[in-house]
């Protein structure tokens, strides 16, 4: 997929909001769930990427911030349910072909319901994820009181508590999904948007919905989902009802199926996803380090490692995987931003070197493939050649595979450096050193 172009659009009362289309063929909106959302930071998580890669090879595929989070207008007087309904009527005003197939996931589920019901001419078919149409219930739950009394008390664990309620206490899905929430919105906002949410009552419009629309439900949810997602199909005149097992993160993938069903796509294979391009970085002999000069000493490397690295990966849209104590994984859509980003690191190092009294030396490997996408890490071959890769690379290189010199475009100086055996390949892999002193 394509690093999509992110404009902005002004609601007819003002606020600006921002979105991005990528792919080709009839647009499709995909509502997620505010106000944790943000479309860009979004393109660095390899679930969405999956997803969003898989449904622009057929769609033209539209994300938006909703008003309040992301890149779009955040302070900003009213977020009700009527004034996020022109959000969404701001972006479709946008869009060249109508009509759009529309999906709403958990909180935004009642913006799509109320366009739809208004505008049955502009919306072919209706998914319903996870949905609800009557807030006013949930709000009403004890644990639902209990965490949004947290959401108050102390943001960061709210955070933290929210996103282990879908990954699991301590993971690390959990704890990347805690950090994503943050940077989507403020605490002040979340705690309106809840306030607003606990107004919304829909269900009087389900029988208005005369077009398509699938209520897509997973099976474990905090509140009683197949409950909902039952009453919500029995209210709508022509709904489909699929159940799902899991969680929306805990099972990330079983949706790509029902929803490719349902808007008429080829079938996706759940474990794979498109061609990424897989980086890893690595501290040259930090083991060695650390005995010569103790842990103390060798932590203040690898902050320095960190911030270079994640300078990088911020300026070229890569999402870090995971660390891996004396390195960083990281993945990009794009190739030649993975080799930006590699470029960007050793000269960040270099310069770092200068004025440092202990130098970092660091090498870079980098890959292009096809890994496995799970509970929010990477795996799989493409992952393990891209190890072997930087395991063999030398202090202050950065080498790449054939995969990535393909993709990589003009701009680069790759030099060959012929093949290497790396453990657990039979066959000798060729190399290529990328010559990051000369790029332009």
């Amino acid at each position: 997929m394509e690093t999509p172009e992110i404009r902005h659009v002004e609601t007819v009362d003002g606020v600006r909001i921002a979105f991005w289309t990528v792919g080709d063929g009839a647009p499709f909106v995909y509502l997620s769930g505010w106000p944790f959302e943000h479309i860009a930071l979004e393109l660095e998580r390899p679930v969405d990427i999956e997803l969003y890669s898989h449904l622009a090879d057929y769609r033209t595929l539209v994300r938006f911030d909703g008003r309040g989070s992301g890149l779009s207008d955040r302070d900003v007087d009213d977020i009700s349910l009527n004034a996020r309904v022109l959000d969404l009527a701001a972006v479709v005003g946008q869009l060249t072909t109508r009509p759009i197939a529309l999906l709403g996931f958990q909180t935004t589920a009642p913006v799509a319901i109320v366009f739809a019901a208004r505008h049955p001419d502009l919306v072919s078919r209706l998914v319903l994820y996870d949905a609800h149409a009557d807030f006013r219930t949930v709000s009403e739950q004890q644990q639902t009181k209990a965490v949004t009394g947290l959401m108050r008390a102390n943001w960061e664990m709210f955070t933290e508590t929210l996103a282990s309620l879908g990954y699991g206490w301590g993971t690390d899905g959990a704890k990347a999904y805690a950090s994503f929430a943050r940077a989507c919105t403020s605490q002040d906002n979340a705690i309106r948007a809840i306030g607003e949410l606990a107004k919304i009552d829909v269900m009087h419009l389900l029988p208005e919905l005369q077009m398509p629309v699938l209520v897509l439900q997973h099976r474990e949810t905090p509140y009683d989902g197949v409950t909902i997602a039952t009453s919500l199909a029995d209210a709508i005149p022509n709904a489909t009802l699929r159940f799902l097992d899991g969680n929306y993160a805990k099972n990330p993938s079983s949706e790509r199926g029902p929803i490719a069903e349902f808007l008429g796509a080829p079938a996706l294979d759940p474990s794979r996803v498109r061609t990424m391009t897989i980086m890893f970085t690595d501290i040259v002999d930090s083991t060695a380090i650390a005995q010569r000069i103790g842990d103390e000493l060798t932590q203040n490397l690898v902050r320095a490692h960190n911030g270079i690295v994640r300078d990088a990966l911020k300026a070229n849209l890569g999402s870090e995987v995971k660390h891996t104590g004396d390195g960083i994984m990281a993945s990009f859509l794009s190739t030649p931003r993975a080799l930006d980003a590699a470029i960007q690191i050793q000269r960040a190092v270099a310069e770092h070197n200068a004025t440092a009294d202990l130098a970092l030396e660091l090498r870079i490997g980098i890959n292009a493939g096809q890994p496995v996408v799970e509970d929010e890490d990477l795996f799989g071959t493409a992952v393990n050649l891209a190890a072997r890769v930087c395991s063999v690379s030398e202090a202050h290189q950065i080498l790449v595979t054939d995969n990535v010199r393909e993709l990589a475009g003009d701009g680069f100086v790759l030099v060959n450096k012929g093949p290497a055996t790396l453990r657990g390949f039979e066959e000798p892999i060729p190399l290529f050193g990328v010559a990051w002193r000369t790029a332009s």
